[in-house]
């Protein structure tokens, strides 16, 4: 009996380590508000100040004469892994289905007051949900791997539901002096995820026990934002910037469950409780106009991954899924034509691995290959991108104004 609780440990805290992206197949981004920026490649373009780049940078803005004003809105699509039991009893296949999801990605104003301009800004990520209840895989027959005196186990490690929202609120001041741009600010971090797992206790089988495990980490956070851009010439930009990362509350729950439906039949009992913690980021940009209308940029991404283990309440960890830091490369490239008031734009997004390993959902390298377009109507422009990679899509529509 000993052995069996260890065993039921060790598979609980390996959960209780992996990531959102991990337990549901579905892979979280930092998204660029601005379409202009999600159609190439995700860069800041450090020669032209844009107020949808408050979060991001928001000394990007401080050069802005007159009010400004930005919204994008957003239609994404994702891929959900399952695993499915093969009509042999003995493997487990995994297929993978698409889900939808949209929202009002952002809105963005910044005003210059005196040799200032302050900016205020709203996100919201699409909610990702898979609400698809079905019965857990898995039968009387499935191959046993150890002793049924001794041994509980999983039989489908898989989110059976999840639900992710995610929204930040931010408010940033900057100044100029000179070829040298300052600023800072401050966002509210608003998250709100869940996913639950169904765990198999092998003594119980033939008796149809199963656990259901429900995840969630929410809370808010406040985190700061700063950068700095240097106009090295009027075709030359650099910019660097830091972005915080939030801390919040990770419970988890557990319920015994009737097999057929994953419906709970006991009431939740606390198993663990944590903090949990958002990666913070450094960005380093710069923006080239090598000819006239043309304009090349590239950013570097650095972000902190590492920081994203779990502390839970019940002591350290029985296994150590160690997360590392990163570094995102993001190109992109714009032409404005002359007799027509449309911008053609193209990227490419190489979002890099983060896990040295899992035995759930590795994650690996992602490549992001965008395209898009604007249309300018004297102080307005609209913009469109589309952003393809492996396992997801997305589709920004935004609108710039400036009075």
């Amino acid at each position: 009996m000993r052995s069996a609780v260890a065993t039921l440990l060790f598979i609980t805290f390996s959960a209780s380590a992996q990531s959102f992206e991990q337990m549901t197949s579905v892979r979280t981004h930092d998204q660029p508000m601005s379409a202009r920026s999600a159609a190439m490649g995700g860069t800041s373009d450090t020669l032209t100040s844009d107020p949808s780049d408050l979060a991001t940078n928001p000394a990007l803005v401080a050069s802005l004469k007159t009010l400004s004003f930005a919204f994008s809105g957003v239609q994404s699509g994702y891929d959900v892994s399952r695993y499915e039991l093969a009509p042999d009893n003995l493997t487990i296949n995994r297929v993978h289905l698409g889900r939808d999801a949209q929202s009002l990605a952002h809105v963005s104003v910044a005003v210059p007051v005196r040799n200032f301009v302050f900016g205020a800004y709203y996100r919201d990520e699409p909610r990702l949900r898979d609400n698809e209840v079905r019965p857990a895989p898995g039968s009387d027959q499935y191959t046993l791997f150890c002793d049924p005196s001794s041994c509980f186990y999983y039989l489908d490690i898989d989110a059976v539901a999840f639900d992710r929202r995610e929204r930040r609120y931010g408010a940033t001041a900057a100044f100029e002096r000179g070829a040298w741009s300052f600023g800072a600010g401050v966002e509210l971090q608003d998250l709100d995820e869940s996913h639950d797992l169904v765990a198999y206790q092998y003594t119980n089988v033939l008796e149809g026990r199963t656990d259901l495990f429900m995840r969630r980490t929410s809370g808010q956070a406040w985190v700061p934002n700063a950068g700095v851009r240097w106009r090295i010439s009027p075709r030359v930009a650099v910019a660097a910037a830091y972005n915080g990362g939030g801390t919040f509350d990770r419970t988890e729950d557990r319920c015994a469950v009737e097999r057929a439906t994953a419906t709970c039949t006991s009431e939740y009992e606390a198993t663990a409780r944590a903090r949990a913690e958002r990666p913070s980021a450094y960005r380093a940009s710069i923006t080239v106009m090598p000819v006239d209308r043309f304009t090349l940029s590239a950013q570097a991404v650095r972000v902190n991954y590492s920081q994203s283990g779990v502390a839970t309440s019940f002591g350290p960890s029985l296994v150590d899924y160690r997360f590392v830091d990163a570094t995102d490369v993001h190109l992109g490239a714009e032409y404005r034509f002359t007799r027509v008031p449309v911008s053609l734009r193209a990227g490419l997004w190489r979002e890099s691995a983060f896990s040295e390993g899992s035995a759930y959902e590795p994650i690996g390298a992602m490549d992001h290959h965008t395209i898009g377009a604007g249309i300018h109507f004297g102080g307005a422009r609209l913009d469109v991108a589309y952003d393809d990679a492996q396992s997801a899509r997305r589709t920004t529509v935004g609108i710039t104004w400036t009075r």
